[in-house]
């Protein structure tokens, strides 16, 4: 299987691709990025380094997740006190005598989860598997899984299910079996769906 990867997308080398994946216009991927399976970014969206993205993931188009942060506490929030990338060829900035700033890690992002457009996720927040992010939300903090959320912060709105039906969703972890195990299922009938995915898989033997 192959990405699927716009001409203008810009993936660092040390980002980890899961094929397929496919990668809209002008969409951005930082080093040490990891991306599931079947998972999408539409056009002008982009992903910090160190970021994850699950399978089966639906990222609308304008959305930021896990973008770089900078000090609040320090003289000033310019990253010239802890990095030369922005103008290591100039003479004088180049040279210059720097302190460390840790970054939080990066988003984490389950699996099955749909990102609304010009949503903005910062680093070190966790989305749990299935949830929705509204579009234009901004989530400070963790989202539990499949709970939508929305808003400036993002707040949680309700949740997709029961928790009986989240539980057994969380359990038959579905996105981790081959596309051709899922066809035909009765995909609108949820709780039919889920009898189904908790069979037993049968022997060939």
């Amino acid at each position: 299987m192959r990405n699927i990867i716009s001409d203008t997308a810009f993936v660092r080398r040390r980002a980890q691709l899961e094929a397929p994946v496919n990668l809209g216009e002008g969409v951005i991927i930082g080093n040490w990025v990891k991306i599931g399976r079947y998972s999408y970014l539409r056009d002008n969206s982009a992903v910090g380094g160190g970021s994850e993205i699950g399978r089966f993931c639906s990222i609308a188009r304008g959305c930021e997740i896990g973008a770089s942060e900078h000090p609040t506490s320090f003289l000033s929030t310019h990253p010239f006190q802890y990095s030369n990338r922005h103008f290591r060829r100039t003479t004088g900035y180049r040279q210059f005598e720097r302190v460390t700033f840790e970054e939080p890690q990066g988003a984490k992002i389950g699996h099955d989860v749909w990102i609304g457009a010009k949503a903005i996720i910062l680093r070190g927040v966790t989305v749990g598997h299935g949830a929705i992010v509204a579009a234009g939300a901004v989530v400070t903090k963790d989202v539990a899984p499949y709970t939508i959320v929305a808003g400036v912060p993002a707040k949680p709105v309700r949740k997709r299910f029961p928790d009986d039906i989240i539980a057994r969703l969380l359990a038959v972890k579905w996105w981790e079996r081959d596309l051709a195990e899922l066809d035909g299922l009765p995909f609108d009938d949820i709780t039919l769906c889920l009898d189904i995915l908790e069979q037993p898989k049968q022997s060939n033997v």
